[in-house]
């Protein structure tokens, strides 16, 4: 069975589902899933691979292609990353989705407070940060000595020849502190992190990279969960996943191979479970066919607690389809 390698999962999220429940379903699991985490976490599989980390020096400019262009050719011009697979399980299709053009839009910053994970205890900059969604909402802050405007999580203001976005789940004196110690340096966003915080990653906001295997849940004998649909992983890099999950909430989900985890519907048809193998990348695996439930969760991390690394080597040799995009994080 192969799967249309173009049908994004997001286009399949089951009708009826409404993202405001599905969260407040969400948040209801994460003290569920912390007991899953307990009766689920013995997992044989070896433990994932050092993958390297997605700051901007291992980001080289993109290289123009075209439709003849190779997946072996896109990994050699965007930073490399292997992939995310299922133990004993062969893939019904295998799929880089490449963006060539995300090195030139806008870049993130990475902050998170010492202890901080994926989506949690941190916050993204973005620079350029688009202005539309905000300018007739929120209040009137002071950062430094310009004026911007405070929102919920989040933080617009001007800066260099735009305006940059923090959002985070941090207190807004956090936040604004961070916009403080932001500075554009050649067109991209730097922070100076204070004490107490580090930053993780500098990258674009798209995704430069995503690396998917999917898998139908029926051959996965997961019905009972997902319903009749697709089950896939992935691998992916770029700032703009983080800020998707602060942008549209997470719960805490465990860990996953020793890494704390977050469910959402970040890259999800109906969601995803997704944690960071090292920092800056990260790796998630998600579902599309049946509405979010305790259920589909608790079976989502037992599928993430069996999963292994390929290095970008091993990614090649299964001749993926190059699909070329925009990777704008969904969520």
């Amino acid at each position: 069975m192969r799967w249309n390698a173009g049908v994004d999962p997001e286009g399949s999220r089951a009708a009826g589902a409404p993202r405001g429940l599905v969260f407040v379903v969400v948040l209801a699991l994460a003290l569920g899933l912390a007991v899953a985490a307990n009766s689920l976490g013995g997992s044989s599989a070896r433990p994932p691979s050092r993958t390297p980390s997605a700051d901007a020096t291992s980001l080289m400019e993109p290289t123009p292609t075209d439709s003849s262009t190779s997946p072996a050719r896109v990994e050699t011009a965007l930073s490399a990353i292997g992939g995310l697979a299922l133990r004993g399980q062969p893939g019904d299709a295998f799929l880089t989705r490449s963006d060539p053009a995300a090195a030139n839009g806008a870049w993130t910053v990475v902050v998170r407070r010492n202890g901080g994970s994926l989506g949690r205890h941190g916050a993204v900059v973005t620079y350029p940060a688009p202005t539309n969604d905000f300018t007739d909402t929120g209040a009137p802050i002071s950062v430094g000595s310009v004026t911007g405007t405070a929102g919920p999580g989040f933080i617009l203001w001007p800066l260099g020849n735009g305006h940059a976005r923090v959002r985070g789940d941090l207190p807004q004196a956090d936040l604004v502190h961070i916009a403080e110690f932001t500075t554009v340096v050649a067109g991209r966003p730097q922070v100076r992190p204070t004490e107490g915080f580090r930053v993780i990653a500098r990258a674009p906001s798209r995704l430069p990279l995503i690396h998917e295997v999917r898998y139908g849940s029926s051959r996965l004998g997961l019905l009972w969960a997902f319903g009749d649909g697709l089950n896939y992983t992935g691998l992916t890099s770029g700032g703009g996943f983080e800020d998707a999950l602060y942008a549209t909430g997470a719960a805490p989900a465990g860990t996953v191979h020793g890494a704390p985890a977050v469910v959402s519907t970040v890259q999800g048809g109906n969601g995803t479970l997704a944690w960071e193998p090292s920092p800056g990348v990260v790796a998630y695996v998600g579902w599309s066919g049946a509405e979010m439930s305790p259920k589909a969760v608790t079976a989502l991390r037992a599928l993430a607690e069996g999963t292994y690394m390929l290095t970008p080597s091993q990614w090649l040799a299964t001749e993926p389809e190059l699909v070329e995009q925009e990777n704008n994080p969904t969520g």
